[in-house]
């Protein structure tokens, strides 16, 4: 098995009863992030993808590659 392999298995590992306890105890909207020494639940409240362009980019994509695009 590669050293990604591992990694990822590893992470699966550590990761499922985080992601098992967060979806017993919050809503489907909630997102851990795990730091350094610090561990955040966040609630997302509303979003929604915005495209542009004839290939679905989205905005933030435009901006990435030409800010111009993304304000026309």
């Amino acid at each position: 098995m590669q050293m990604a392999e591992c990694k990822m298995q590893e992470l699966k590992k550590l990761a499922t009863p985080v992601a098992m306890w967060v979806a017993s105890n919050f809503s489907p909207m909630m997102t851990v992030v795990i730091e350094d020494g610090h561990v955040t639940l966040l609630e997302k409240e509303m979003g929604v993808p915005i495209e542009r362009g004839d290939k679905g980019e989205t905005v933030e994509n435009l901006q990435a590659h030409d800010p111009a695009k993304a304000h026309s």
